[in-house]
């Protein structure tokens, strides 16, 4: 019986690949990267223009930062969807993504791992709850980095809009814009902007972009209603919006004491957070509301307090309760 060589070319290797397929790259950083079949890839692409349109999956950004790994790998029509957890060493292809060259997803580093030791033990899958109630929730966002992605799942969904936005530094301050997109056309069909002076400015101006756009999709509630919305959410810091969107999720589903130890997180983390007014006692157990409900000026704090005599300073008070963070589980 004649023994089968199974050492072959790179080039051989990458001749298997088709168009529209899935590839999965090793490499953690510089290390254990298939240099040799990504040139092979890049090589074959390069002349003859396929595999065109596939899928690239990659965990720790096997790359060094400027034009190796899969940098080289930044070509376009080489890929369809790139999911990946680790972009700050593959710049090149980060750029792409900010350019909807492609859609883009980004995943958390270990479920992915899991995921490529799952495939080589013959699993069906892996399940995980890592990531559950941040961008990376399939209810909030699913990972996507880019509009090219998200038009993508509008269309599959049926949902008629999509927003698309970018924040960038301007002088002492910051430029904001907000796009509304018709996925089936792939079309702008609003923009707003806002300028903000400060970084600590930035999420009221965020309130202030979707409370037009919301205008701009036909909303009715009154301008003062939605000048509310967008003053009662203040946070300066992103953990402290985290806490508060945990605190929401819990109280929409009546888990009233896990809520209020979020609200207190929200507060610590962030004490100039202004925390909705809810509108009935009912709606915050050990919070007097009625007692919030005082007009604010420099001389006055409104501070509802807890059961246990924790004090919350509420800033931009509303009587009408936001629901624009709120997180609702599946």
């Amino acid at each position: 019986m004649k023994l089968q060589n199974k050492i072959i070319s790179a080039d051989e290797a990458l001749a298997v690949i088709q168009d529209n397929e899935t590839i999965a790259i090793s490499g953690f950083v510089g290390i254990g990267v298939p240099d040799e079949l990504i040139l092979a890839l890049e090589r074959r692409f390069v002349a003859s223009g396929h595999p065109r349109d596939l899928t690239l999956v990659f965990a720790a950004a096997p790359g060094d930062g400027k034009e190796l790994g899969i940098n080289r790998l930044a070509l376009d029509g080489l890929f369809r969807r790139v999911i990946g957890s680790h972009y700050a060493l593959v710049p090149r292809l980060a750029e792409m993504a900010l350019a909807n060259k492609f859609e883009a997803y980004n995943l958390p580093l270990g479920s992915i791992c899991h995921l490529y030791r799952d495939i080589a033990a013959h699993r069906p899958g892996n399940f995980s709850k890592v990531g559950l109630r941040t961008f990376v929730d399939p209810r909030l966002g699913g990972g996507k980095l880019n509009e090219a992605a998200a038009t993508l799942i509008a269309v599959r969904e049926g949902v008629k809009f999509v927003v698309a936005g970018s924040i960038e530094a301007a002088g002492s301050g910051y430029s904001l814009v907000a796009r509304l997109i018709d996925p089936g056309v792939g079309k702008v069909v609003k923009t707003e902007t806002a300028r903000a002076k400060s970084k600590s400015d930035v999420l009221k101006e965020v309130g202030g972009l979707a409370a037009n756009l919301r205008r701009d999709l036909g909303d009715t509630v009154s301008e003062n209603a939605r000048l509310a919305a967008s003053e009662t959410f203040t946070a300066t810091s992103l953990e402290a919006v985290r806490e508060y969107a945990l605190a929401q999720d819990l109280a929409n589903n009546s888990k009233d004491e896990e809520a209020i130890v979020h609200y207190k997180k929200a507060i610590a983390v962030d004490p100039e957070f202004g925390l909705p007014l809810l509108g009935r006692d009912e709606d915050f157990p050990g919070v007097d509301a009625g007692a919030a409900v005082a007009e604010r000026d420099d001389d006055a704090t409104v501070a509802p307090e807890f059961d246990d005599g924790t004090l919350i300073e509420v800033t931009g008070i509303s009587s009408r309760r936001s629901n624009s963070v709120t997180i609702t589980s599946g």
